[in-house]
């Protein structure tokens, strides 16, 4: 409101290049507009899903390690996020709690990793 009185404005976006797959009606969308902007916390959950029986088995002992240590950051930035009640996603959280959840009852994980998933 301005000086007592509505303001409405209308935009439009146009884009650099035709697209002629993309269609604001289409119920995909907001999938296809963003299809590369997932979170970490959501591409690391889709790796454990995918990969549950490829590469986390118990032979592959480095492989479970550095995905483990990548989880242990996500968990740590989304501990920060919510202390400092900025930047925090209820999604990621889900995510990461869903992957820990895995992590407990995977059999590649050592009873080590499985406590600290526990615990977090």
């Amino acid at each position: 409101m301005i000086n007592g009185s509505y303001s409405f404005s209308k935009g439009s976006f146009v884009s650099n290049k035709a697209d002629s797959d993309l269609k604001i009606d289409d119920p995909n969308f907001w999938n296809k507009v963003l299809k590369d902007k997932y979170s970490k916390h959501t591409l690391a959950l889709h790796e454990i899903q995918e990969n549950k029986e490829n590469k986390f088995v118990a032979g592959n002992a480095e492989f479970i390690k550095k995905y483990f240590f990548k989880i242990c950051n996500l968990v740590s930035e989304i501990i920060t996020a919510k202390l400092n009640l900025t930047g925090f996603n209820a999604d990621d959280e889900r995510n990461v709690i869903d992957i820990l959840n895995i992590i407990q009852t995977h059999k590649a994980f050592p009873k080590k990793y499985k406590d600290f998933a526990i615990n977090f």
